[in-house]
């Protein structure tokens, strides 16, 4: 298994089609299919559903999908820091934030810190959410990826908002409605 296998595997569980998959990766159909008939065989495990009209995950697919993306993003992150760790740096910044946030948005976040301080090196370490606010207060970390109401009441704490998901209001109307429907 290599990391190519797992970047056409996560792009294809994502678009679900071979086609939009090549053009995201900058490669062929062909190339895509390849990858992913040499990742299952490897795992002994069909990942993806097809035919000449569908692409869906399996069971195991979805599965290996919610971990491996995991894996991945931790994978370029590791990689960054070995490509900067000769570089000089006059200080560093600890950035915690924890698996319940949209990942997609960090990496972004980080590229333009590193465009406008890039004699910072940004240390960056995945926590529980109560472990994550714990060391935010003991001044363990530097910085935090977290929603506003974790720390409206912490002291000298700057908060700025970085993004709105959608997920997470349609995750606490489905909470508000089944609380509604209790209290009936």
């Amino acid at each position: 298994m290599n990391t190519r296998q797992l970047e056409c595997f996560t792009k294809l569980a994502e678009t679900l089609n071979f086609s939009r998959t090549a053009k995201c990766l900058y490669t062929t159909q062909p190339s895509v299919t390849y990858q992913i008939n040499a990742l299952e065989n490897e795992l002994k495990l069909k990942l993806f559903l097809r035919n000449k009209r569908r692409v869906e995950l399996t069971s195991a697919g979805k599965v290996f999908y919610d971990d491996i993306r995991e894996v991945l993003i931790k994978i370029n992150i590791a990689v960054t820091k070995a490509k900067n760790y000769s570089q000089n740096f006059n200080s560093s910044l600890s950035v915690g934030y924890d698996s319940n946030i949209n990942m997609r948005y960090i990496p972004a976040i980080l590229r333009e810190c590193k465009r406008k301080q890039p004699q910072i090196y940004i240390y960056l370490k995945q926590f529980f959410y109560e472990e994550k606010i714990v060391k935010f207060s003991n001044y363990k970390l530097d910085v935090i990826f977290t929603v506003k109401e974790s720390v409206v009441n912490l002291p000298d704490v700057n908060y700025r908002e970085l993004c709105i998901s959608h997920f997470v209001w349609f995750y606490l109307s489905i909470i508000h409605l089944q609380a509604e429907k209790l209290l009936k």
